[in-house]
């Protein structure tokens, strides 16, 4: 019964409070005419500093805007040049298929491909950390814009 009781409540007042502000729409003109609003806004220059906020906001806003595209095309052509120069150092080393003794050949293979696979790794993940902190950084600087 009192949950019963407690969602009524609730829905009486979000109501109430519902209808106090559709009226408040709709005589805003005459709220904002009367002698009291006046006397209110000239005290605590309500209407400037709705302003001024809203222009700040924008302000912030399009900053951030322009700043994350920076950084994500900064991040893009960083990671289409590590690509392209993870491309260039493999180096391929070819081995004559006609040799006399396979045994060798093969293992020699593994080995080669083994070492050129670590290059690789090791370039890919260097790449990666270099990405990974640009992105940080975007994200700090971000993050401070939005703090200021």
């Amino acid at each position: 019964m009192s949950r019963k009781g407690f969602v009524s409540g609730f829905v009486t007042a979000t109501l109430a409070i519902g209808a106090v502000a559709g009226l408040a729409y709709v005589f805003k003109d005459e709220i904002r005419g009367s002698e009291q609003y006046k006397k209110l806004d000239e005290k605590y220059a309500v209407d400037d500093k709705i302003k001024k906020a809203s222009e700040r906001v924008k302000d912030t806003a399009t900053d951030l805007k322009a700043m994350a595209d920076e950084k994500i095309s900064e991040f893009k052509k960083s990671k289409e040049e590590a690509d392209v120069e993870a491309e260039e150092s493999v180096e391929r080393d070819y081995v004559d298929i006609t040799s006399a003794d396979e045994d060798d050949t093969v293992e020699d293979l593994k080995e080669a491909a083994s070492e050129k696979a670590e290059e690789v790794k090791e370039a890919a993940s260097e790449k990666a950390e270099e990405a990974k902190e640009a992105v940080s950084d975007a994200v700090n600087n971000v993050s401070e814009i939005v703090l200021d």
